[in-house]
């Protein structure tokens, strides 16, 4: 019995001890724990930046014992292209393509002009002494362009021609006789006043002239004592639509107005020639050898006033009249003497003597630019004095010096550059005949 009970509380002994220690009580079973999340994919590398070598000198030349860079190779076909680096620059504006270098001969012409009296071919009145006149000249205009601004320009202009009368010449020695015109050389001054819109036809133009020089080498002015030539003008052009240069006919209007002086200087004052040695008796009765050509004066100065009209018939057609009058004040002669035994003696001469005289020209041409580089005029011109040798008030518009002309000029600009191919002119003529075909 007593062995029972101490084996009793033994067991509840142990009971309480197990009970009272949670580290020798049995744990239950934990929760699992939840999955870990995947980490995030590392960033891809950026791609390389090319760096732009800079630009190689123009006379660089690469070592001769350094290969040359080998050209990149060009993608395969079908393969998309490799991706640029963005360096951050802004690309540069493409430049504007130069513009043509103008030539600074332009407007230098070369021309075949045939003329012919108006009595020659049959017009105007019968006269009593036929004369008829058919000449034909060559003349070179060179213009070569010293500056040029905006709207403005200051160039040489000149002029020379050889001429030869196919008829029975009245100067010339010889029948068919090639001779020189006098020669010009002047100074020009271009300014655009005043220029319209762009379509509006409308500008206002000035030209001056100074100096204008005049060369004696024509076979007549060799010969008769002229040394040279001065001269100026000026000018004023107003240009005006009419029905517009887009329209068919009657594009544009242009008036000029022009005033000019010239000068000549001579070796005296009355025609001469140191060669002609013709006898004569002077007012004292002793025989001499003189130079004088004829008893007329030449001329001191010399003035013009020009008035124009220009229309601008079609884009290849313009009509052009022109009204001249040119007032002139001769040398004064001196009056004579006549020796005698009793003195000087004054001899009997006109009264009042005159040395202001008047010649007037009017002219109207139709003129056809034929190319870019060829243009014809054929025109009516009238020049003449305006007393005739009756005394009688002569036409303006007709008198037995009127004539008719045909003149064909060859713009050598325009040539040289369709020669030279690629040229403005060849362009827009290629560009009408593709409108002109469609």
């Amino acid at each position: 019995m007593a062995a029972r009970s101490v084996v009793f509380r033994a067991s509840m002994l142990l009971a309480g001890l197990f009970a009272a220690s949670p580290a020798l009580a049995q744990d239950p079973e934990p929760a699992p724990e939840p999955a870990p999340e995947p980490a995030p994919p590392p960033p891809e590398p950026a791609p390389p930046v090319e760096e732009t070598p800079p630009p190689l000198p123009p006379d660089y030349s690469a070592p001769a014992n350094q290969p040359a860079e080998a050209p990149a190779e060009a993608p395969a076909a079908g393969a998309a292209p490799a991706p640029q680096a963005d360096t951050g620059a802004t690309p540069a504006p493409a430049a504007a393509p130069p513009k043509p270098k103008k030539l600074a001969w332009r407007g230098t012409t070369l021309s075949w002009d045939n003329s012919s009296t108006t009595e020659t071919v049959g017009i105007g009145d019968d006269v009593n002494s036929k004369n008829p006149t058919y000449d034909m000249t060559f003349e070179l205009g060179p213009r070569y362009y010293v500056w040029e601004g905006e709207g403005r320009s200051l160039s040489l202009r000149g002029g020379i021609g050889l001429t030869r009368e196919m008829t029975n010449s009245d100067i010339t020695t010889e029948r068919g006789e090639w001779s020189l015109t006098d020669a010009s050389l002047g100074l020009a001054y271009a300014d655009t006043l005043y220029e319209g819109a762009e379509g509006s036809d409308v500008s206002t133009a000035l030209a001056v002239r100074l100096p204008t020089l005049t060369f004696p080498t024509s076979k007549m002015s060799a010969n008769n004592g002229k040394i040279l030539g001065v001269g100026a003008s000026v000018g004023l052009n107003q240009g005006l639509p009419l029905l517009g240069s887009e329209a068919a006919a009657l594009q544009t209007l242009g008036l000029g107005l022009s005033l000019g002086y010239t000068h000549t200087f001579t070796e005296a004052i009355v025609p001469t020639n140191d060669d002609l040695g013709r006898v004569r008796l002077r007012p004292d009765g002793v025989a001499v050898a003189g130079d004088q050509l004829t008893g007329g004066a030449y001329a001191k100065h010399s003035t013009s006033v020009t008035a124009s009209v220009d229309v601008g018939v079609a884009s290849r057609v313009g009509w052009s009249t022109s009204f001249g009058w040119r007032p002139t004040w001769k040398y004064e002669l001196p009056e004579p003497c006549v020796a005698t035994s009793t003195g000087c003696v004054d001899p009997d001469n006109v009264g009042d003597p005159q040395r202001f005289v008047v010649s007037t020209v009017f002219s109207s041409e139709l003129g056809f630019e034929v190319l870019d580089e060829m243009s014809l005029a054929v025109g009516y011109a009238n020049a003449t004095g305006q007393l005739g040798f009756d005394g009688q008030r002569r036409n303006f518009f007709y008198s037995p010096d009127a004539r008719v002309y045909v003149t064909l000029t060859g713009k050598l600009d325009k040539i040289y550059e369709a020669a030279a191919g690629d040229s403005p002119a060849q362009a827009a003529s290629a560009r009408r005949r593709g409108v002109a075909r469609r």
